[in-house]
Protein backbone atom coordinates (compact mmCIF):
# COMPACT_ATOMS: atom_id res chain seq x y z
CA UNK A 1 0.00 0.00 0.00
CA UNK A 2 2.98 2.06 -0.32
CA UNK A 3 1.96 3.74 -3.70
CA UNK A 4 -1.31 4.77 -1.97
CA UNK A 5 0.36 6.17 0.41
CA UNK A 6 2.32 8.29 -2.15
CA UNK A 7 -0.85 9.72 -3.31
CA UNK A 8 -2.47 11.80 -1.48
CA UNK A 9 -4.91 13.41 -3.91
CA UNK A 10 -6.17 9.75 -4.54
CA UNK A 11 -6.89 9.01 -0.65
CA UNK A 12 -8.67 12.09 -0.03
CA UNK A 13 -10.99 10.66 -3.34
CA UNK A 14 -11.43 7.78 -2.17
CA UNK A 15 -12.85 9.20 1.46
CA UNK A 16 -15.01 11.22 -0.73
CA UNK A 17 -16.36 8.47 -2.46
CA UNK A 18 -16.70 6.10 1.02
CA UNK A 19 -18.30 8.91 2.46
CA UNK A 20 -20.74 9.28 -0.25
CA UNK A 21 -21.08 5.63 -0.51
CA UNK A 22 -22.35 5.47 2.63
CA UNK A 23 -25.09 7.92 2.94
CA UNK A 24 -26.46 6.46 -0.06
CA UNK A 25 -26.23 2.75 1.47
CA UNK A 26 -28.23 4.28 4.47
CA UNK A 27 -31.14 5.95 2.17
CA UNK A 28 -31.35 2.85 0.16
CA UNK A 29 -31.95 0.82 3.01
CA UNK A 30 -33.86 3.04 4.56
CA UNK A 31 -36.08 3.28 1.96
CA UNK A 32 -36.02 -0.66 1.68
CA UNK A 33 -36.19 -1.47 5.77
CA UNK A 34 -39.85 -2.64 6.57
CA UNK A 35 -38.87 -2.15 10.19
CA UNK A 36 -37.61 1.32 9.32
CA UNK A 37 -41.08 2.06 7.46
CA UNK A 38 -43.03 0.61 10.34
CA UNK A 39 -41.36 3.43 12.49
CA UNK A 40 -41.80 6.30 10.23
CA UNK A 41 -45.26 5.10 9.80
CA UNK A 42 -45.59 5.18 13.97
CA UNK A 43 -43.73 8.38 14.40
CA UNK A 44 -45.86 10.18 11.73
CA UNK A 45 -48.84 9.62 13.58
CA UNK A 46 -47.16 11.06 16.63
CA UNK A 47 -46.59 15.15 18.05
CA UNK A 48 -44.03 17.02 19.58
CA UNK A 49 -40.74 14.16 18.69
CA UNK A 50 -37.51 14.62 19.42
CA UNK A 51 -34.64 14.51 16.54
CA UNK A 52 -31.27 13.62 17.20
CA UNK A 53 -29.65 14.62 14.15
CA UNK A 54 -25.98 12.93 13.63
CA UNK A 55 -26.72 10.81 16.66
CA UNK A 56 -23.49 8.84 16.55
CA UNK A 57 -22.88 5.65 17.67
CA UNK A 58 -24.52 6.40 21.50
CA UNK A 59 -28.19 7.22 20.55
CA UNK A 60 -30.02 8.93 23.09
CA UNK A 61 -32.98 7.62 25.19
CA UNK A 62 -35.90 9.27 24.75
CA UNK A 63 -34.74 10.76 22.08
CA UNK A 64 -35.32 9.48 17.93
CA UNK A 65 -32.00 9.26 16.92
CA UNK A 66 -31.13 9.62 12.96
CA UNK A 67 -27.69 8.93 11.08
CA UNK A 68 -26.39 6.71 8.59
CA UNK A 69 -24.91 3.76 10.81
CA UNK A 70 -26.79 1.27 11.98
CA UNK A 71 -27.30 2.16 15.74
CA UNK A 72 -29.47 5.19 14.55
CA UNK A 73 -33.10 4.83 15.05
CA UNK A 74 -33.75 6.23 11.70
CA UNK A 75 -31.27 4.72 8.92
CA UNK A 76 -30.75 8.09 6.25
CA UNK A 77 -28.57 10.49 4.71
CA UNK A 78 -29.57 13.93 6.48
CA UNK A 79 -28.45 15.79 2.85
CA UNK A 80 -32.55 14.60 1.78
CA UNK A 81 -35.75 15.01 2.72
CA UNK A 82 -36.46 14.34 6.36
CA UNK A 83 -39.10 11.16 6.12
CA UNK A 84 -41.50 12.71 8.68
CA UNK A 85 -44.73 14.85 8.49
CA UNK A 86 -44.90 19.11 8.90
CA UNK A 87 -44.94 20.29 12.22
CA UNK A 88 -44.62 17.17 13.93
CA UNK A 89 -41.14 17.83 16.23
CA UNK A 90 -40.90 19.76 19.64
CA UNK A 91 -36.71 19.80 19.62
CA UNK A 92 -34.11 19.20 17.32
CA UNK A 93 -30.58 18.67 18.69
CA UNK A 94 -27.73 18.52 16.13
CA UNK A 95 -23.60 18.36 17.40
CA UNK A 96 -20.90 18.75 15.18
CA UNK A 97 -22.83 18.24 11.97
CA UNK A 98 -23.45 21.64 10.01
CA UNK A 99 -19.50 22.12 9.24
CA UNK A 100 -19.97 18.55 7.34
CA UNK A 101 -22.08 20.08 4.54
CA UNK A 102 -21.66 21.95 1.41
CA UNK A 103 -21.98 26.04 1.93
CA UNK A 104 -24.72 27.44 0.75
CA UNK A 105 -27.03 24.39 -0.81
CA UNK A 106 -26.98 21.75 1.42
CA UNK A 107 -26.56 23.70 4.54
CA UNK A 108 -29.76 25.45 3.54
CA UNK A 109 -31.63 22.58 2.28
CA UNK A 110 -31.05 20.75 5.83
CA UNK A 111 -32.07 23.78 8.02
CA UNK A 112 -35.23 24.26 5.80
CA UNK A 113 -36.23 20.67 6.35
CA UNK A 114 -35.46 21.12 10.00
CA UNK A 115 -37.10 24.25 10.15
CA UNK A 116 -40.71 22.19 7.88
CA UNK A 117 -40.64 19.19 10.41
CA UNK A 118 -40.68 21.55 13.74
CA UNK A 119 -43.89 22.37 15.15
CA UNK A 120 -44.76 26.36 15.57
CA UNK A 121 -42.76 27.28 18.92
CA UNK A 122 -40.42 24.30 18.34
CA UNK A 123 -36.51 24.64 19.14
CA UNK A 124 -33.15 23.50 17.48
CA UNK A 125 -29.74 23.70 18.71
CA UNK A 126 -26.90 23.32 16.74
CA UNK A 127 -23.19 22.81 17.44
CA UNK A 128 -20.34 23.23 15.82
CA UNK A 129 -17.13 24.81 15.13
CA UNK A 130 -16.53 28.29 16.40
CA UNK A 131 -14.77 30.12 13.08
CA UNK A 132 -14.33 33.09 15.33
CA UNK A 133 -12.49 30.88 18.49
CA UNK A 134 -10.30 29.44 16.23
CA UNK A 135 -9.32 32.61 14.21
CA UNK A 136 -8.42 34.51 17.86
CA UNK A 137 -6.69 31.35 18.95
CA UNK A 138 -4.22 31.57 16.23
CA UNK A 139 -3.71 35.39 16.02
CA UNK A 140 -3.43 35.31 20.04
CA UNK A 141 -0.96 32.63 19.92
CA UNK A 142 -3.44 30.62 22.30
CA UNK A 143 -1.95 27.12 22.27
CA UNK A 144 -4.14 26.44 25.02
CA UNK A 145 -6.95 26.34 22.81
CA UNK A 146 -5.50 23.28 20.43
CA UNK A 147 -3.33 21.50 23.30
CA UNK A 148 -6.95 21.26 25.20
CA UNK A 149 -8.71 19.95 21.55
CA UNK A 150 -6.44 17.25 21.62
CA UNK A 151 -4.37 18.58 18.62
CA UNK A 152 -0.31 18.23 19.33
CA UNK A 153 0.85 19.65 15.45
CA UNK A 154 3.98 21.19 15.10
CA UNK A 155 2.89 25.17 14.26
CA UNK A 156 -0.30 26.44 14.82
CA UNK A 157 -1.12 26.81 11.15
CA UNK A 158 -1.14 22.95 10.84
CA UNK A 159 -3.65 22.99 13.48
CA UNK A 160 -5.78 25.30 12.46
CA UNK A 161 -5.87 23.50 8.68
CA UNK A 162 -6.73 20.46 10.30
CA UNK A 163 -10.17 22.03 11.65
CA UNK A 164 -10.53 23.68 8.75
CA UNK A 165 -10.43 20.99 6.42
CA UNK A 166 -10.54 17.71 8.79
CA UNK A 167 -9.15 14.74 6.01
CA UNK A 168 -11.80 16.98 3.57
CA UNK A 169 -14.88 16.28 5.74
CA UNK A 170 -14.91 19.57 6.44
CA UNK A 171 -16.71 21.62 4.10
CA UNK A 172 -17.50 24.84 6.04
CA UNK A 173 -16.59 26.69 9.11
CA UNK A 174 -18.86 29.35 10.52
CA UNK A 175 -19.16 32.38 12.73
CA UNK A 176 -22.15 33.27 14.48
CA UNK A 177 -23.36 36.11 11.76
CA UNK A 178 -22.97 33.99 8.94
CA UNK A 179 -24.85 30.65 10.74
CA UNK A 180 -27.43 33.45 11.55
CA UNK A 181 -28.11 34.72 8.18
CA UNK A 182 -28.54 30.67 7.12
CA UNK A 183 -31.03 30.37 9.85
CA UNK A 184 -32.88 33.50 9.08
CA UNK A 185 -33.43 33.01 5.25
CA UNK A 186 -34.78 28.73 6.85
CA UNK A 187 -37.51 31.02 8.51
CA UNK A 188 -36.36 30.79 12.11
CA UNK A 189 -36.50 33.79 14.69
CA UNK A 190 -35.00 34.06 18.14
CA UNK A 191 -31.72 32.76 17.05
CA UNK A 192 -28.98 33.62 19.67
CA UNK A 193 -25.66 31.96 20.84
CA UNK A 194 -26.09 29.81 23.65
CA UNK A 195 -23.08 28.72 26.68
CA UNK A 196 -22.04 24.60 26.90
CA UNK A 197 -24.84 23.08 28.39
CA UNK A 198 -27.39 25.50 28.98
CA UNK A 199 -30.61 25.84 26.97
CA UNK A 200 -33.78 28.16 27.24
CA UNK A 201 -35.60 25.13 26.76
CA UNK A 202 -33.60 23.15 29.60
CA UNK A 203 -31.35 20.60 30.29
CA UNK A 204 -33.18 18.19 27.72
CA UNK A 205 -32.24 20.08 24.94
CA UNK A 206 -28.97 20.93 26.21
CA UNK A 207 -27.22 17.57 25.09
CA UNK A 208 -23.66 18.55 24.38
CA UNK A 209 -20.74 16.01 23.96
CA UNK A 210 -18.54 16.49 27.50
CA UNK A 211 -15.42 15.44 25.29
CA UNK A 212 -12.06 17.36 26.25
CA UNK A 213 -12.09 20.34 24.25
CA UNK A 214 -15.71 20.47 22.72
CA UNK A 215 -16.67 23.24 24.99
CA UNK A 216 -13.40 25.27 24.27
CA UNK A 217 -14.06 25.06 20.29
CA UNK A 218 -17.98 24.65 19.98
CA UNK A 219 -20.30 27.23 19.24
CA UNK A 220 -23.55 26.80 20.73
CA UNK A 221 -26.68 27.94 18.69
CA UNK A 222 -30.38 27.85 19.37
CA UNK A 223 -33.22 28.93 16.97
CA UNK A 224 -36.99 28.92 17.42
CA UNK A 225 -39.89 28.29 14.69
CA UNK A 226 -42.62 30.93 14.44
CA UNK A 227 -45.82 30.35 15.95
CA UNK A 228 -47.53 31.77 13.62
CA UNK A 229 -46.21 31.83 9.75
CA UNK A 230 -47.37 34.84 7.16
CA UNK A 231 -47.26 33.95 3.83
Amino acid sequence: MNWLRRNPDLIRILRLVKYEAEGLFAHVLGKLSLKQRRKLSELAKQRHLKLNFASGVVPRARWVNVDVIAQADIRMDLRRRIPLPDNCVQHIFCEHFCDHLQFPIAIGNFLKESFRVLEPGGRVRLVMHDMEGLAKAYLNRDQRYFTESGITLSTMAESVNLLFRFNDFHQFLYDFETFKMLLERAGFISIEKCSYRESRAGPELALDHDAPGRELMSMYIEAVKPESLTT
